[in-house]
């Protein structure tokens, strides 16, 4: 059986959070095992039209550009989704893993899950959202997510939505790689993740 392994990511920011690193030692140990092809799946890319490419380790890079607004949207991920669709080919001896990198590609996990059930939903942890916002101020988080709570301005709508789609995100995945003791604790108290899917491995 061969597994083809997407890994996702936003190729305009790749350097931040240290993402693009993360990505580039990922797939050079995934490349190393026999019975598994990796391929990209660049976002934002600085292309002017979808492109598929090969690099010299046989990988292939699925390089799609922005749109003219330059901002994350459903109906983004949903032209991924059905640009992927068109090139991926999946028989009953190929296991298909998905790996994302950012909360924000959300919906087009959905579809791709949707489209193919057996699948793996693979999400590393980098970031959560809302730490950005409070500053880390994981008791200000609580108190807004707490279920009846009415958010009072803008910012605490931005960590209330954003805690949600976090939260989708990480049930609907098969597997949860988090980078730190902190961040494995967060999501099995405050995102009611099941220890059996978290996975603490260290940079």
């Amino acid at each position: 059986m061969t597994t083809q392994v997407f890994i996702f990511n936003n190729a305009s920011r790749a350097a931040s959070y240290g993402i693009g690193t993360y990505v580039r030692q990922l797939s050079d140990g995934l490349s190393s095992l026999s019975g598994l092809k990796v391929s990209f799946v660049e976002m934002y890319a600085d292309t002017k039209e979808f492109t598929i490419r090969e690099d010299d380790k046989a990988r292939l890079h699925y390089q799609i550009p922005v749109l003219s607004s330059g901002i994350e949207s459903e109906a983004y991920c949903r032209s991924i989704f059905y640009i992927l669709a068109r090139n991926i080919e999946a028989d009953d001896s190929t296991k298909l893993v998905f790996q994302f990198n950012y909360f924000q590609h959300l919906p087009l996990a959905v579809l791709l899950k949707g489209q193919y059930p057996y699948s793996r939903i693979i999400v590393t942890v980098h970031y959560l959202n809302w730490c950005f916002e409070l500053k880390g101020n994981d008791r200000r988080m609580r108190e807004i997510v707490t279920k009846g709570y009415e958010t009072k301005d803008k910012m605490e709508r931005l960590v209330m939505s954003s805690f949600r789609d976090e939260q989708a995100f990480l049930h609907l995945a098969d597997e949860v790689f988090v980078l730190s003791k902190k961040t494995q604790a967060l999501l099995a108290k405050d995102y009611v993740v099941s220890d059996d899917k978290i996975h603490l491995v260290y940079n």
